[in-house]
C-alpha cells in the first residue's frame, strides 16, 4: 500500500488537504482511514481498492476544534496490517478557519444586500478549494462542498440555510451521517433553532458513532456538557449534574474553550458558581 504525501499541511484559511493510496501490489485490498483527530474528516473513510488501482482520500477541517499542539495524525491501514501514518500540521489561524470563511460569507451577501444563502456559502468554500488540486478527483466531492457550506452558515448565524445545506449533503452522502462530526454540528443547528430534544438526540448518536475511535473521550466530554447546557436552558435539574461533572468539564476546557463561549452563554458559568 502507497500513500502519497505523509504530511498535509492546513495553513491559514485551507479547508481541505488529500492523501492517494495506491494498490501497488498483488492482491486486492480493504482500506481504513483510523485515528482522525477531530476537527478532521475522512472522505472515503473506507474502501476496497484492486491491484493497480489509486484513490483519493480528502480529509477536511469541520466545526470541532483541532488538537491544541500541531502535529497531529492519523492512519491509513488494510486488512493485510500494512499501518502508514500521515501528519497533520496546521496553525493557529486554521484553528479558525470556520469563523474566517464566515467573515468572508458575511461581506459577500452584505454586497449583495442579503442575508447569506446556500449559493452563497458554496461559492466561499469553492474558493476555499481552488488551490487543491486533487479536488476533483475526490469521491462524493459535492456532499463535502455543502457540509463545509453548513459549517460556515451556522458560523455566520443563518440557521435555516445551515440546516438545508447539511440536509442536502447528507443526501448526497448518506456516509456523513455516521461521522460524529455531522452529529455535532447538527446539534449547534437545532439549539439554534430551538429544537432541543432533537439536538440531544444527535449527542447522542455522535457518541454512538465515536465509540471504539481515539476521540471517543473527547467527544462524550462535549457532548455531556453541551446536553447539559441544553437541558439547563430548559430548566431541568438533573442539568446541573451533567454540566458540573468534573471529566466533562476537563475534557470540553482541553478542547474546545473557543467554541464554548459562542454555543453555551451562561450554562456553564452558571453550573460551576
Amino acid at each position: 500500500m502507497a500513500v502519497s504525501p505523509k504530511m498535509l499541511p492546513f495553513i491559514g484559511h485551507t479547508s481541505e488537504r488529500a492523501v492517494q493510496i495506491t494498490n501497488s501490489g498483488n492482491n486486492d485490498f480493504n482500506y481504513t482511514v483510523e485515528d482522525l483527530p477531530r476537527g478532521f474528516l475522512p472522505q472515503p473513510s473506507s474502501g476496497n481498492l484492486r491491484v493497480g488501482q489509486t484513490v483519493t482520500v480528502a480529509i477536511i477541517r469541520t466545526a470541532d476544534p483541532i488538537p491544541n499542539n500541531p502535529p497531529a495524525s492519523f492512519q491509513l491501514t488494510n486488512n493485510f496490517k500494512d499501518h502508514v501514518p500521515v501528519e497533520l500540521d496546521f496553525d493557529k489561524q486554521n484553528a479558525a478557519v470556520h469563523e474566517a470563511l464566515a467573515e468572508t460569507l458575511k461581506s459577500f451577501s452584505a454586497r449583495q444586500n442579503r442575508a447569506p444563502t446556500v449559493e452563497d456559502a458554496l461559492k466561499v468554500v469553492d474558493d476555499s478549494l481552488a488551490t487543491s488540486a486533487s479536488w476533483k478527483s475526490v469521491q462524493n466531492a459535492d456532499s463535502l462542498r455543502y457540509f463545509l457550506a453548513a459549517g460556515v452558515l451556522s458560523q455566520a448565524g443563518n440557521t435555516n440555510a445551515a440546516h438545508a445545506a447539511l440536509d442536502t449533503a447528507t443526501a448526497k452522502n448518506p456516509a456523513l451521517d455516521k461521522q460524529p462530526a455531522t452529529h455535532i454540528l447538527r446539534w449547534i443547528v437545532l439549539k439554534n433553532e430551538n429544537k432541543p430534544d432533537q439536538a440531544i438526540e444527535n449527542f447522542s448518536k455522535a457518541n454512538s458513532f465515536a465509540a471504539g475511535s481515539k476521540t471517543q473521550r473527547e467527544t462524550a466530554a462535549i457532548t455531556g456538557l453541551l446536553s447539559g447546557a441544553v437541558a439547563e436552558g430548559q430548566g431541568e435539574p438533573e442539568a446541573t449534574t451533567w454540566v458540573k461533572n468534573k471529566e466533562v468539564q476537563d475534557g470540553v476546557k482541553k478542547t474546545w474553550p473557543r467554541m464554548l463561549a459562542t454555543m453555551l452563554g451562561g450554562a456553564l458559568r452558571r453550573a460551576t458558581r
